[in-house]
């Protein structure tokens, strides 16, 4: 996998379990940080689905949720198999913007997709 992805997830993990949740200023620069890792790694690997779902879920996180509609929907489009994560993720997404049907539309996909994801059920419910 490529390296910058590793440093990415690397700076997410030590902003959450090392730095202090008092800490904004230093979570936030360890987040854009692991953004533009993650942006770097998409941009050499742009065929990589797995690359864009976790860039949308970061940028999800940074509330930047409509780049990060973006970004799973080009997972969707690169990815070879449905994944039920990718439409749980976007549907979380939607939910957060107010867009309720299209929310409960892919959470109901990604329970056809996985009719074990229990995530996907609660939020759906």
């Amino acid at each position: 996998m490529e390296p910058y992805f590793y440093k990415s997830m690397t700076l997410i993990k030590f902003s959450n379990k090392v730095i202090p949740k008092d800490n904004h200023t230093k979570i936030k620069q360890y987040t854009r940080t692991a953004l533009k890792n993650l942006e770097k790694a998409c941009e050499l690997n742009p065929n990589n689905a797995n690359l864009c779902y976790h860039l949308g879920l970061l940028k999800f996180g940074l509330q930047k949720t409509h780049d990060s509609i973006s970004d799973i929907e080009k997972a969707m489009e690169k990815s070879e198999d449905n994944f039920a994560k990718y439409f749980y993720a976007r549907g979380l997404i939607y939910s957060e913007l107010k867009l309720h049907k299209k929310a409960l539309e892919d959470f109901s996909i990604a329970i056809s997709i996985d009719e074990t994801y229990s995530e996907a059920y609660l939020a759906r419910a």
